[in-house]
């Protein structure tokens, strides 16, 4: 949550610095007052720290807020222009992309390779690319604190590698982290696509007002990356959570995975844009359907997806119970009438029938959401004082 108590001790200095960069960064705090009441420092303590960010050029004061209370209006405060920038890059299917961000996660610049156009096949070439799309960045801004990727899975993220993902060439086992940490000498920081937007989302979108939600990617895959307490969620091994092949018949047809029935084999872009073309003789895209979803074949085949991934999602639900699941990837283009079906299903289906309603929408940041959740992996370390500058 954007949130939280610092300490006054010497001790949690850095902290207290890195809490309150990230109260004005994410617009929760703009003034000194308000820092005072969010943190609970005394106010000297938080006069001393802004005091310090202003002179080493983090953050800046502007114009004064408007107040109705009788007294001088206080300044406000937001991220500088000089601060520190941070590269993002995501590393998916059908592209690479990377993006030069600043503190408030506002993109300054982005560069795009379509894999198929690039003809990246194997690690080395799409090592390639992205050096070369990160190396114009570079030249543009100097002044880059670290870069963060988000990756495609299945990554390990304690190793800082991509490991093998599905249909993805013969791109696999990939450290890399240690490469672009030799070639930039520069912090880099590595998680999967899903985790990445949950991220973002937990920072600077709708998962700021929750302290547990989901955040689901629907695309040839399906992942999910978990915020739980307030934290984005990492287990000890450093994999991530793989709904896809949570299974919902076990007697259904074998996935490549070596189980019977996962979610995959019915509720990923492909399947249903096929089952699409099928039920309505249309040679549409995914996307084209999702906007003339009227069609009632159509309505059909995505409340019956819908409720094949209710029938996944509860199981989590029943777990963790989330307040929010947000849909990223190719969940954004979903019809509003088939989220709906998808909402009624995972509440009506939950243990908990008395408990508040789960919130069921798109994620805030569209289809930047794991791209802008990359960059947010370096911001976050420095939000946590671990990222020294």
């Amino acid at each position: 949550m954007n949130g939280g108590k610092g300490g006054n001790s010497k001790t949690y200095r850095q902290l207290n610095r890195g809490l309150m960069l990230k109260l004005i960064a994410t617009g929760v705090c703009t003034s000194r007052a308000e820092l005072a009441r969010r943190t609970g420092l005394t106010k000297m303590a938080v006069t001393n720290i802004v005091s310090e960010m202003l002179e080493q050029h983090l953050i800046e004061e502007t114009s004064t807020v408007q107040n109705e209370e009788v007294g001088r209006n206080p300044i406000r405060l937001k991220i500088s222009g000089k601060c520190p920038k941070i590269i993002g890059v995501l590393v998916f299917r059908s592209r690479l992309e990377v993006v030069l961000c600043d503190f408030s996660l506002k993109i300054l610049r982005r560069e795009t390779r379509v894999m198929k156009e690039a003809c990246v096949t194997n690690s080395q070439e799409l090592m390639e690319q992205l050096y070369e799309m990160v190396d114009r960045l570079k030249k543009k801004e100097k002044n880059i604190l670290g870069i963060g990727v988000a990756s495609i899975g299945p990554v390990d993220v304690k190793k800082g590698m991509i490991l093998e993902p599905l249909y993805f060439w013969d791109i696999k086992n990939i450290p890399i982290v240690e490469l672009l940490t030799e070639r930039y000498q520069l912090p880099v920081f590595l998680n999967h696509d899903n985790q990445s937007g949950a991220l973002a989302e937990l920072l600077y979108g709708y998962g700021n007002e929750y302290k547990d939600f989901l955040f689901l990617g629907l695309g040839r895959g399906i992942g999910c990356g978990m915020v739980m307490n307030g934290d984005l969620y990492e287990n000890q091994s450093g994999l991530p959570s793989e709904v896809g092949h949570t299974s919902i018949d076990y007697q259904g047809e074998q996935c490549t995975c070596g189980n019977k029935g996962c979610l995959e084999l019915y509720a990923t872009t492909p399947v249903v844009e096929e089952r699409l073309r099928r039920e309505t003789k249309k040679d549409y895209r995914f996307t084209q359907f999702c906007r003339e979803s009227s069609d009632p074949a159509a309505e059909e085949v995505f409340a019956d997806v819908m409720k094949k991934l209710a029938a996944a999602l509860v199981n989590y639900v029943n777990i963790l119970n989330p307040g929010l699941i947000l849909l990223g990837h190719d969940g954004i283009y979903l019809p509003e009438n088939a989220i709906a079906v998808l909402k009624k299903e995972v509440n009506s289906r939950r243990f908990f029938h008395n408990a508040p309603e789960i919130e069921i929408k798109k994620t805030q940041f569209g289809a930047d959401a794991q791209l802008l959740g990359g960059a947010c992996q370096v911001l976050q370390q420095a939000f946590l004082g671990k990222l020294l500058f």
